[in-house]
């Protein structure tokens, strides 16, 4: 088990910069539903990207509307913090599986 998941019940961790908060609570998000069998691991140790060279048709959608309730409901953390940059350099430098390619939507790092 990582460092970052010691202080922790939870199957997994997802931290929001409290400038998103809101933004998050009022969010739909919209989990679509595909057959599993064309798809391959692109990047495995990593964050887990699948991909398919064959057109997808759709199996289901299922809409979210309280996404802080459902990841908790699945076993999730939800984390509030004034800024991700701390705990990203923690995550880049563990054994933790991550992926930090939303940081572009991040507030600047701290100087």
């Amino acid at each position: 088990m990582s460092d970052l998941m010691r202080s922790t019940w939870a199957d997994y961790v997802t931290a929001i910069e409290s400038a998103w908060f809101e933004r998050t609570r009022q969010e739909t998000l919209y989990l679509y539903h595909m057959p599993v069998e064309t798809f391959w691991l692109l990047d495995d140790p990593g964050p887990q990207h699948y991909a398919s060279l064959e057109a997808i048709v759709l199996t289901d959608v299922t809409v979210v509307d309280d996404l802080l309730g459902a990841l908790v409901e699945k076993g999730g953390e939800p984390r509030v913090t004034p800024s991700l940059w701390p705990q990203r350099d923690r995550v880049v430098n563990s054994t933790t599986q991550f992926s930090c390619y939303r940081m572009r939507n991040a507030h600047p790092p701290p100087e």
